[in-house]
């Protein structure tokens, strides 16, 4: 799992049934919490889900 502080710049929003996912340069991110902290989990690059 790799997480980041905070989300590059230009990202877009996309809407999921229970979360907002934010796709930055091909990296698909989710909002989470760590040690209390909102941070960003990396879920997948794009190009693997093609």
């Amino acid at each position: 799992m790799v997480i980041v502080a905070e989300l590059p710049d230009n990202c877009d929003n996309i809407y999921s049934t229970d979360e907002t996912l934010y796709e930055c340069r091909g990296i698909l991110y989710r909002e989470t919490y760590l040690r209390g902290e909102l941070v960003y989990e990396v879920i997948t690059d794009l190009d693997d889900l093609r």
